[in-house]
C-alpha cells in the first residue's frame, strides 16, 4: 500500500519544522523503495519467465525442422530474436535498473542460463569501457545513475579498509 505523498510546505530556515517532517517524509521514501523493489522482482520474474518461452519456442522450431530465426508471424508481428551478446545483455539489464546492480542481480534477471563468472568478466569489461558505472567493489549502476554522496566517495576514494 502506497503512502501519500507529504506535504513539504516548510520553513527550511526552521529546524524543528523539519524534524517534524523527517518521519513522514522517511515512511514515503521507504514506501516508495519497496514499490521500486517489488517492480524489479516483477521484471526479475517476467525476465525468466520470457526466457523459459524463448527456449520453449527454440525446442518447437527444432522439433518442426526450422530455424528459429525463420519463426515470424505476420498476425503479431513477432520478430526473430537476434542473436545478443552476453556483454550488451548485462550493459541492457545495468542500464534498465534504477538502482545499483551485483553480479547476482544481473545474473538473475538473464536467467538460469547466465554464467556468473561471464556476467562478472561482462560487468568489469563494460565498466570499464563506461557503457555503466562501477559503484565500488561488485556494485554497478547505469550511466545516467547519480550515486549517492557515500557511493561518490567509494568511488573517489576505493573501497573502505575493513
Amino acid at each position: 500500500m502506497a503512502n501519500k505523498e507529504p506535504s513539504l510546505n516548510i520553513d527550511l530556515a526552521d529546524k524543528d519544522g523539519i524534524k517534524e517532517k523527517l518521519p513522514e517524509v522517511r515512511r514515503f521514501v521507504e514506501s516508495k523503495q519497496g514499490d521500486v523493489d517489488k517492480a524489479e522482482r516483477s521484471l526479475v520474474e517476467a525476465r525468466r519467465e520470457l526466457a523459459d518461452w524463448e527456449r520453449l519456442l527454440d525446442q518447437l522450431c527444432v522439433l518442426a525442422g526450422v530455424k528459429p530465426r525463420e519463426v515470424i508471424s505476420k498476425k503479431s508481428g513477432v520478430r526473430p530474436r537476434s542473436k545478443v551478446s552476453i556483454q550488451e545483455q548485462v550493459i541492457q539489464v545495468v542500464n534498465q535498473s534504477r538502482q545499483p546492480l551485483t553480479a547476482m542481480d544481473v545474473a538473475l534477471a538473464l536467467g538460469p542460463a547466465a554464467n556468473r563468472d561471464t556476467v562478472n568478466y561482462s560487468l568489469w569489461k563494460a565498466a570499464k569501457q563506461k557503457a555503466i558505472q562501477r559503484l565500488g567493489q561488485g556494485r554497478y549502476a547505469a550511466q545516467d545513475y547519480e550515486p549517492t554522496l557515500a557511493e561518490a566517495l567509494l568511488m573517489q576514494n576505493g573501497e573502505p579498509k575493513k
